[in-house]
């Protein structure tokens, strides 16, 4: 679980995290996955940060620099260049721009894992030809990864009607009770979401969830 730009470890599995944007929910998502891979496992993080979005997940976890800037090849040469130093035998790419810029590289598709972190063509802020362009982009680059780790059902199911062979996998991120201390309040039981208020976290539906639940069990 340590990262060193200058050594590289010679033994245990190597993976290469690359992402495009660490925050939000990709930062927690990617902190369970170094945290559950085992000890054994050597991880670096290739990623830019966004401001405002940092989560205090990867306090004291060093994160190489991407630089990322979707005008400019900078950021594709700094991924080949880590590549290279790191010699990661898994290469983890982290939302679609990651797994545009990871998948169009020679790297041997038994080596790449990919998480969307929600597929571009959900997207609704941009236009039906811009969604049309990222769902080509992921038609066809999907046979190259040798697995998709999803971070949602509905993600998971999206990627098995992109392309049914590729192995597809749906790895909850759930919260440890005991961990975070949360207790049952006097009057009822409470429940609580966590998340930016964007339209892919649905606050919609969390507020007629709430009502509903309310009127079937008043003590919610």
């Amino acid at each position: 679980m340590m990262m060193d730009t200058e050594t590289v470890e010679p033994e245990g599995l190597r993976v290469l995290h690359i992402a495009e944007a660490l925050g939000g929910g990709v930062m927690a998502a990617l902190r369970d996955y170094i945290v559950n891979t085992g000890d054994d496992a050597h991880h670096f993080v290739l990623a830019s940060r966004r401001a405002g979005h940092d989560t205090g997940d990867f306090d004291g976890i060093e994160i190489l620099d991407l630089g990322w800037d979707k005008l400019s090849l900078g950021a594709l040469r700094r991924v080949v260049q880590t590549i290279r130093m790191v010699k990661p035998d898994v290469v983890h790419l982290h939302s679609s721009w990651a797994g545009v810029m990871g998948r169009i590289l020679p790297i041997g598709r038994h080596r790449i894992i990919y998480t969307p972190h929600c597929f571009a063509f959900e997207r609704r802020d941009v236009g039906g030809f811009a969604r049309w362009l990222f769902l080509l982009a992921e038609f066809l680059l999907a046979g190259r990864s040798a697995a998709v780790v999803a971070v949602s059902p509905r993600e998971a199911d999206l990627a098995k009607r992109l392309r049914p062979g590729v192995p597809t996998f749906y790895v909850p991120n759930v919260v440890d009770v005991e961990t975070v201390g949360i207790a049952q309040r006097p009057d009822g039981i409470g429940i609580a979401a966590a998340g930016r208020i964007s339209s892919q976290k649905d606050p919609r539906w969390f507020a007629e969830f709430a009502q509903a639940m309310t009127a079937i069990r008043p003590g919610v």
